[in-house]
């Protein structure tokens, strides 16, 4: 989701939790997976196809605000079970996946506080997942498919820890305080933006500003700026995903679905430019995988119900990037 995320992250030892079960086809075995870190522990599901021989995998890194591995935003109506989906989907295909909870969401937990986390944090811990499962005998290849937020997590988790290929799924194309400015300014006054210009323009320098010192509503205040948040804020709008992704040294896939209402064809077109790519737009799939229109009833119910299965164009095209398949 396209929001502000503050959650909790770091690295350090690594150890894999028991197997819990099979789907009732009996194609693929789901595992949970957890791996202590500095300040906290990250838990995941690994869903796994049956196989005799060497299979690929793929983490999957969510977006932003409090969503958890399965795709669902903690406390919301937003239940579309999108990861759940698409890693089963996937294991139909041959293809191992890792969902996790980043830090601080669902049964991962961390020490950090607000104040502590960085970006680079999660990246760190999405880097952790992979080099585990780097020790993994079952697999032949490694993979990122980073959705939104993850999208850009998912570029810093692959300049850590090399990988065999790197998709970005909704990703956005700008820098997070470019996107903050956008999505602000139809929700507030001039003058109001004015001063969220000035405030991001500081936390863009590497300086905070007092929340006392900014002339916002308490509650836009509270919402965006409050003084625990500002230095992940100056961490996260460092990095311009358009610049990021040309320092992957792997192939790379750039998937963007046309009714998405969250990130829009521009920013796939950004980060596929800044490679010398065109994106590929899957017609119909909406930001949570499903196919959707533009209707705000088919949105609604594309967000909201976990059983509407995602657009086969996406398992299709993840399929020919990863196996190689025509």
């Amino acid at each position: 989701m396209k929001s502000i995320r503050f959650a909790f992250s770091t690295l350090l030892a690594l150890g894999l939790a028991a197997q819990i079960g099979t789907n009732a086809q009996d194609q693929y075995q789901l595992e949970t997976l957890e791996i202590q870190v500095k300040e906290g522990n990250l838990s995941g599901t690994l869903t796994v196809p049956k196989s005799n021989s060497k299979i690929p995998v793929a983490l999957i890194i969510a977006g932003s605000g409090a969503t958890d591995q399965n795709g669902n935003s903690l406390g919301s109506p937003i239940q579309p079970n999108s990861y759940t989906l698409l890693a089963q989907e996937l294991a139909a295909k041959g293809i191992a996946t890792l969902r996790y909870d980043k830090r601080g969401i669902g049964k991962s937990r961390s020490n950090l506080s607000e104040v502590q986390l960085r970006f680079e944090d999660l990246a760190t811990d999405a880097s952790a997942l992979l080099e585990k499962l780097k020790t993994d005998l079952r697999f032949s290849s490694f993979y990122i498919i980073g959705h939104s937020e993850g999208s850009l997590l998912g570029m810093l988790a692959a300049q850590q820890s090399p990988v065999t290929g790197y998709i970005s799924l909704a990703g956005a194309g700008q820098a997070a305080d470019e996107i903050l400015i956008q999505q602000l300014s139809p929700q507030v006054s001039p003058s109001q933006l004015e001063e969220i210009k000035r405030v991001i323009g500081s936390l863009k320098k590497g300086q905070v500003i007092p929340a006392k010192d900014i002339a916002l509503p308490a509650q836009l205040v509270t919402a965006l700026f409050r003084d625990s948040v500002q230095p992940y804020l100056i961490s996260w709008f460092r990095y311009d995903p358009s610049l990021e992704i040309k320092k992957l040294k792997t192939k790379i896939q750039i998937l963007q679905g046309s009714t998405d209402i969250q990130v829009g064809l521009a920013d796939a077109n950004r980060l596929a430019s800044a490679i010398g790519q065109q994106p590929i737009i899957l017609e119909g799939m909406n930001h949570v995988f499903k196919t959707a229109s533009l209707d705000s009833a088919s949105q609604n119910r594309a967000y909201t119900d976990p059983k509407l299965p995602i657009a086969p164009s996406l398992v299709s095209n993840l399929e020919r990037f990863v196996l190689g398949t025509p």
